[in-house]
């Protein structure tokens, strides 16, 4: 694919989405197929800025929920002095709910691309695609 008015960085990722479509076959999907991914991509802009919102909570929500839980286990905070399975149940208790949570947040949103950035150039690339295809017929 030849896009002239695309930087070095997107042309290299632009290929890279292109050889994830042709897959382990080195064939590109149907047109069907490929008209499916399109409409998926454009309907799935605001799941994407969801996402990255959702991952910026995430983050605080780790920083804000284990930073105390770490500092009272292992740093003896206040004077207090823990027995390791008390330790245990703390940071269990912090850390597995946050790890399932964000399983569940990866599995969810795991077709979608990585920014919305990346699904505009899979779009365009699909769109170039299927254009070719069209004229070839």
């Amino acid at each position: 694919m030849d896009f002239p008015d695309l930087s070095a960085s997107e042309r290299k990722r632009m290929a890279e989405v292109e050889d994830r479509l042709r897959g382990e076959s080195g064939r590109l999907p149907s047109d069907s197929e490929l008209r499916r991914r399109v409409e998926f991509l454009e309907t799935s802009g605001v799941a994407i800025q969801s996402r990255d919102r959702i991952d910026r909570r995430w983050a605080i929500a780790f920083l804000v929920l284990a930073t105390p839980a770490v500092v009272i286990t292992h740093y003896d905070a206040f004077g207090i002095e823990l027995a390791p399975v008390t330790e245990n149940i703390i940071l269990g208790s912090v850390f597995a709910p946050l790890f399932v949570l964000a399983a569940w947040h990866t599995i969810k949103f795991r077709k979608l691309p990585v920014s919305a950035k990346n699904a505009e150039l899979e779009i365009k690339l699909i769109k170039n695609i299927l254009n070719r295809r069209d004229h070839e017929r």
